[in-house]
């Protein structure tokens, strides 16, 4: 998983990442945006009722604030490895506690893909133009999120 959160200039593509849509990769070109590598954690909290029928069971998911439902993930905190941060995402994204599910960090799949939008929150208020929107940068970001497994 590539552990930088820099901008940089390594183009439009990034291996192991989904590339840029048709009309993201024409907006990136037109604009020279720079890129950035980012790395998120999150999880895949599955549960079965005891006893219960092997095909039927629950998946935990949050709804963004776009509307879309997805799997909870976000950015470690300085100095938190990638399992404190997961179960703490996924804990303030559901409003599920830590004692109802336990990750397995044997259990972990990448995810990559590449998208053109502006810097995240997290980072943006970090940068010496915020809190000016028009400042904002606008990105070439190739995203990797490690999923631990939960049960």
């Amino acid at each position: 998983m590539p552990t930088s959160h820099e901008y940089g200039s390594a183009g439009y593509c990034l291996e192991g990442c989904r590339p840029l849509s048709a009309g993201d990769l024409a907006r990136a070109t037109r604009h020279g945006l720079g890129t950035l590598c980012d790395c998120s954690v999150g999880s895949v909290v599955f549960h079965q009722e005891e006893g219960a029928d092997e095909s039927v069971g629950r998946v935990l998911l949050m709804r963004s604030r776009k509307g879309a439902w997805e799997f909870p993930k976000g950015h470690p905190n300085d100095g938190e490895d990638e399992l404190e941060a997961a179960v703490r995402e996924t804990c303030e994204e559901t409003g599920v506690t830590a004692a109802c599910f336990r990750l397995l960090p044997e259990h972990q799949r990448d995810v990559g893909y590449s998208f053109v939008g502006t810097l995240h929150d997290d980072r943006w208020r970090r940068q010496a133009d915020f809190p000016d929107e028009r400042k904002r940068p606008v990105l070439d970001v190739h995203k990797t999120v490690r999923f631990f497994l939960g049960l």
